[in-house]
């Protein structure tokens, strides 16, 4: 069985979580890791959707 992992950043909430629910919809089998970071001094809201491909 093949994994695949996408990675989804963004700066700002909305747009992060609907670019995650987009991902879970179509994601086989999906487990999702959640994490947070600062680049150039912006706090990143970051997910690891990691899914059959």
């Amino acid at each position: 069985m093949n994994r695949k992992v996408e990675v989804i950043m963004s700066e700002y909430v909305q747009p992060f979580e609907d670019q995650v629910n987009e991902m879970l919809v179509i994601a086989d089998n999906p487990k999702v890791t959640y994490s947070t970071g600062i680049y150039n001094g912006k706090l990143l809201f970051i997910a690891f959707v990691e899914c059959d491909a």
